[in-house]
């Protein structure tokens, strides 16, 4: 069985074969990763809430600035502690958690404002 490198620690290790998609060298590797992931979340959550539901106090904050100011010193200290392995799970890793979302958005808003934009330039077009 292939070696795998530690998405924590970056120790490389051959996983049991009960996981060959494991991640982790060791229970307490993932557990680093994920409490990592959990606290940046809840801080991202916070923001991410104001953006969406209070933008205009978002905007005379600086919420934006300062989430991408966020993001920026959490990839620096990836880069420094953690010899530049991402503390975020792969796209891959995601999509299909993304998948309802996606859908929702493509039968959903998206369509409506397309059907919306089309009516408009066949009505436009019949003047």
């Amino acid at each position: 069985m292939a070696r795998v490198i530690c998405r924590e620690c970056g120790a490389a290790f051959e996983p049991r074969r009960a996981r060959e998609d494991a991640a982790f060298c060791r229970p307490v590797c993932r557990s680093a990763f994920n409490n990592r992931r959990f606290t940046r979340g809840a801080q991202l959550y916070d923001m991410m809430m104001l953006l969406r539901y209070q933008r205009g106090l978002a905007k005379a904050r600086g919420i934006w600035a300062l989430l991408c100011r966020m993001c920026q010193d959490w990839r620096a200290e990836d880069v420094e502690h953690r010899a530049g392995r991402p503390s975020w799970q792969p796209y891959e890793a995601i999509h299909d958690r993304l998948l309802p979302l996606r859908a929702d958005v493509l039968t959903g808003t998206v369509s409506r404002t397309r059907i919306a934009m089309e009516n408009t330039l066949a009505a436009n077009s019949r003047r």
